[in-house]
């Protein structure tokens, strides 16, 4: 009976070797070591932010730059610099896109493509801001309906002055002639940006 006590006891002992443990004299099985845990890396400091120009390049007159999407320092202009906000919607390719004119001749155009900047001389703005300040502008609907498919919709939102105002219409709508006339003047503008 002891040698197979011994026996047991060495195949024990064999076992535990080949698992890892320690043989010990007391017999109880010994809690292996565990690596010290090793220190986190210290945190890398960010860099420090470059300084941005006071004022971004502007275009020469007739050129156009190409932005991606996401903000530009001139999509940040306060309000009152700009003098319209134009979105064309619709269409049979779901077209959507948006010209921002701003008061010093700046045009920005965004569609999904991204942006398109081009400037134009503040005189060729004259028109439209006539049109836009003109009583008949002030005393139109805020929308104009037509019925069909795949019409394209205008909006037409002037932000200055004393209280925002924008004037929805759509093709085929039976608009006053000072809305048609903002809308020629919006898409001769519009056409300066390619």
């Amino acid at each position: 009976m002891l040698s197979i006590l011994r026996f047991a006891g060495i195949g024990l002992i064999v076992l535990l070797v080949a698992c890892g443990g320690q043989p010990t004299t007391s017999g109880a099985p010994q809690p292996t070591q565990l690596p010290e845990p090793t220190a986190a890396p210290a945190p890398t400091q960010p860099p420090e932010p470059t300084q941005a120009p006071t004022q971004a390049p502007q275009p020469a007159q007739g050129q156009v730059t190409k932005g991606t999407q996401g903000t530009t320092p001139e999509s940040n202009a306060p309000l009152s610099d700009t003098l319209v906000i134009y979105r064309r919607t619709g269409g049979i390719a779901g077209i959507d896109e948006t010209l921002t004119i701003y008061t010093d001749g700046r045009l920005e155009l965004s569609n999904s493509r991204g942006k398109k900047m081009a400037q134009v001389a503040p005189s060729q703005l004259t028109t439209l801001q006539k049109l836009l300040a003109s009583p008949e502008f002030a005393a139109l609907d805020p929308q104009y309906q037509a019925a069909g498919a795949d019409l394209f919709t205008y909006k037409v939102t002037v932000p200055g002055g004393k209280q925002p105002r924008t004037v929805v219409t759509m093709d085929g709508a039976k608009n006053p002639p000072v809305l048609d006339q903002v809308l020629v003047e919006l898409n001769k503008l519009r056409m300066q940006v390619k």
